[in-house]
């Protein structure tokens, strides 16, 4: 008996309808795409992680999982300072991408979102901007950005490239822009 058939009937095989089967099945064999052409499928939170002198990544993850992966990433996450951890995973990007390192993506990608998700000015604006993004449509998309005019992270439809928004901004300023809430697709800053 084969090994997914063993899976399958253990219950542990992939349920068809999981979107991150059905993203794997749809990309398998597929060019890269360019992260502004990138629309995530519903069920998952996307993270395109910009950090200057590489290409853009996005990282998928599924939105039900994704509870339990922020956790480990608290723990490991006492050891540093916010600013640390950004900087960590800006340098582990950058190191993993021009290594060709593909496996050191998944601690990345959610180390990035627990940025996100918990940064010491909006974290709590961002984690219910998601919330409110997975209830009306059913997925979410961050932007996360780091260069040398320093960090930014906004919530999209799509990969919002926020270069722009760093180059202008103040040193050591954080700035939370917030879309109303009367179902404007404004990314937040």
């Amino acid at each position: 008996m084969g090994e997914a058939r063993r899976r399958q009937q253990a219950g542990t095989y992939p349920k068809q309808d999981d979107p991150l089967v059905a993203l794997r099945r749809f990309w398998c064999g597929q060019d890269r795409v360019a992260a502004e052409d990138f629309v995530a499928p519903e069920g998952v939170i996307a993270l395109t992680l910009d950090v200057e002198g590489v290409d853009a990544t996005t990282f998928v993850s599924d939105a039900a999982a994704i509870v339990a992966a922020l956790d480990r990433v608290t723990d490991i996450a006492r050891s540093l300072t916010y600013h640390q951890l950004v900087r960590l995973i800006a340098r582990s990007f950058v190191e993993a991408k021009q290594a060709g390192d593909v496996t050191a993506f998944n601690w990345i990608g959610i180390a990035g979102l627990w940025t996100a998700f918990n940064h010491p000015e909006s974290g709590g604006l961002m984690r219910k901007a998601v919330s409110d993004s997975l209830r009306q449509e059913g997925k979410a998309h961050i932007s996360w950005h780091v260069g040398p005019s320093g960090f930014a992270v906004a919530l999209a439809d799509k990969f919002v490239d926020l270069d722009h928004v760093t180059a202008l901004a103040p040193q050591d300023w954080v700035t939370t822009y917030a879309a109303p809430a009367t179902g404007t697709k404004a990314p937040m800053h």
